[in-house]
């Protein structure tokens, strides 16, 4: 980022006050914090359990979404799985995946039909020399196919706006980090933090980036506490690795050796989407 941009960033995260966060804001942080894992990872999670248990009833009376879903052409895979999975949590059925998809599906397959027009027309008309000669190439050429494979074009006939459920999420992502890097001024919720499993390298990233612009300290505070962390899970490893080793499989791990791997997973790559801590949400 360049520092024209980081100056504007800065100037416009430091333009929401301290008193604008809301008190459930700070609740639900503190209640992060005590969830294993990142406790960022863990925040989001909850909200979009509870976005996703009233997405279905959501869809079927708003016009904009279901616009939004025929734009996009669904979902995400990600999203696509945990609408789906969300849909049995709460309700052991997937009534309401199955009217999403009633409408949809046939959208697609409107959307496919003019595609395969399409490629009629363009198949009786025939191809340019200079596209024969290329595709030729790419057939014929060993070494391109296997090196250097054709780049994916799928885009550009079917075309689609993003995922809006993303675009949810890190809207959503973007308030979080910041209240989290603002909340950190205060003692207080700084030994909670520190009592945590901590962010995982995905946020801790974004909020160094942020707090750095903002307020240096907490990210003084963020940096050194993750780095005490990984000295104890780099301990925690190594235990792990030696006591696998034939000769010392009888000696006892102790936990945080045992749960080693999956802390390091979490660390690099948050908290698994579908594990099994993930709460039922009440349905409506």
């Amino acid at each position: 980022m360049a520092a024209g941009d980081r100056h504007r960033v800065g100037r416009a995260w430091s333009a929401m006050s301290h008193d604008q966060a809301p008190i459930v804001t700070w609740v639900k942080f503190k209640e992060a914090f005590r969830e294993p894992g990142c406790p960022l990872c863990s925040l989001r999670q909850e909200v979009l359990d509870w976005y996703f248990s009233r997405w279905v009833w959501d869809y079927i009376s708003d016009p904009d979404m279901r616009n939004r879903m025929r734009r996009s052409l669904g979902l995400c895979p990600e999203h696509t799985w945990q609408l789906y999975r969300t849909d049995i949590r709460e309700y052991d059925d997937v009534l309401g995946v199955s009217i999403v998809y009633q409408e949809l599906v046939p959208h697609i397959a409107g959307v496919l039909h003019d595609v395969a027009i399409k490629a009629e027309e363009r198949k009786s008309q025939g191809l340019p020399w200079q596209e024969r000669l290329w595709l030729f190439l790419r057939r014929r050429s060993a070494l391109r196919r296997w090196f250097k494979p054709a780049s994916w074009r799928a885009g550009d006939i079917l075309r689609a706006d993003r995922c809006h459920v993303c675009a949810y999420n890190e809207e959503g992502e973007r308030r979080d980090l910041y209240w989290l890097v603002q909340i950190l001024e205060g003692g207080t919720y700084r030994t909670l933090y520190a009592a945590s499993d901590g962010l995982c390298l995905p946020h801790l990233r974004r909020a160094l980036e942020l707090a750095m612009q903002i307020n240096p300290d907490v990210a003084q505070f963020l940096a050194e506490t993750a780095g005490r962390k990984m000295a104890t899970l780099a301990a925690d490893l190594e235990g792990y690795i030696r006591k696998r080793a034939y000769d010392r499989r009888h000696e006892a791990m102790t936990d945080g050796q045992q749960n080693a791997p999956r802390r390091a997973s979490e660390f690099f790559g948050g908290l698994d989407g579908w594990n099994e801590r993930r709460r039922r949400i009440d349905s409506i």
